[in-house]
């Protein structure tokens, strides 16, 4: 059960991790979107 359940976390968080570094070309770009979300969020 373990096992499992580390492998799958470990595969899910390479997925996200590479999808993350495929959709932004920059590290700003990300601080740009989450400021623009939380400003949304709270506006």
């Amino acid at each position: 059960m373990t096992r499992t359940r580390l492998f799958c976390i470990a595969l899910l968080m390479m997925i996200v991790t590479v999808c993350a570094v495929r959709a932004t070309p920059a590290p700003f770009d990300v601080v740009a979107r989450f400021k623009a979300l939380y400003t949304h969020e709270w506006n």
